[in-house]
């Protein structure tokens, strides 16, 4: 399931967050990919 803290996968602002910081960490890097392909799964 999600562990980003409840936070909804398919929220925009959230993706922008993660895009804009001003380091890419192993867990954003995880789930900026999660997200791409629960995009795809759409």
């Amino acid at each position: 399931g999600c562990t980003a803290g409840g936070l909804s996968f398919n929220s925009k602002t959230f993706t922008k967050i993660l895009q804009s910081c001003p380091y890419q960490c192993e867990h954003h890097k995880v789930i900026l990919e999660a997200e791409e392909r629960y995009k795809k799964e759409l």
